[in-house]
């Protein structure tokens, strides 16, 4: 049934994730008013363990050119009432939206330059293994699209069902002559906490998530997010100083990566 109108199901100490239940542009517009933005899987993953277990669309973004590997994007500037209205004209008419072979070239450059970051901090990344498979919470793919909290999502909402992997739905693509592209879907836990690349109903009333940013007075904020591959290179050069000075720079190259990789780790296990 359709509710045009914001349920606010879920709330952070930072973020408030309100529901609408409405074709794609109409949710766009809905929370675009109250200064909200619809949500990536990452926030979805914040909205699940803040006690909402709904499945939503999300406006991750598969890029695929027949022949060549998906590249998840989380830019958001198709995510306008200009670029949902697009969207949503072509699942009316049974079709993906396309764009110039251009628009994947771009996104996989960057892609391609973000390469050494963390997986958290990377805005595009391309899924290794074509067509559909599964993904584990190691995975970089599952830690790019689900966040730095990846790890406790499992824990919380995949393992307890009896499974260690999630199921990821590839984009099909028929053309090498433009790029196709869509947007993803999130399902709940009990549907094995799915990813869907390939759904054409965003036209159709369904669920979609807009999350808020707070201020401590309750206002509406910029997102303020960590860093996570700047905090690890701080961190190992911090180390590896110390050690030096101390005298100890044998030990240097033997311990700085792996205090980097269980600082990040311990970081977290903050947001548990």
């Amino acid at each position: 049934m359709a509710n045009h109108e914001i349920e606010w199901v879920a709330e952070t100490k930072n973020k408030k994730f309100g529901r609408i239940v409405a074709p794609w542009d109409k949710e766009v517009e809905a929370f675009g008013k109250v200064g909200a933005s619809l949500v990536l899987p990452e926030d979805v993953v914040e909205a699940r363990l803040a006690g909402y277990d709904g499945f939503s669309r999300t406006r991750l973004i598969p890029v695929k050119v027949k022949g060549k590997n998906t590249i998840l994007y989380k830019g958001n500037e198709l995510v306008t009432p200009v670029g949902a209205r697009e969207i949503v004209i072509a699942h009316v008419n049974g079709r993906y939206p396309a764009r110039s072979t251009d628009f994947y070239d771009v996104v996989e450059d960057i892609a391609r330059l973000q390469e050494g970051l963390e997986p958290e901090d990377r805005v595009a990344i391309v899924v290794v293994e074509d067509g559909d498979h599964s993904w584990t919470k190691e995975m970089p793919e599952a830690r790019f699209t689900l966040g730095p909290r990846t790890k406790t999502y499992f824990e919380r909402k995949v393992e307890p069902f009896g499974k260690t992997e999630i199921p990821y739905f590839d984009l099909v693509a028929d053309s090498t002559e433009h790029a196709t592209f869509n947007y993803v879907w999130f399902f709940n836990p009990l549907n094995d906490s799915k990813l869907d690349c390939g759904i054409q109903d965003l036209h159709d009333d369904s669920n979609a998530l807009g999350v808020l940013e707070k201020t401590a007075e309750g206002g509406s904020r910029s997102p303020v997010y960590v860093n996570l591959t700047s905090v690890k290179k701080a961190n190992s050069e911090a180390v590896a100083r110390v050690l030096e000075e101390e005298g100890l720079s044998g030990l240097s190259k033997r311990l700085t990566s792996k205090i980097g990789e269980a600082t990040l780790e311990q970081i977290r296990s903050y947001s548990k």
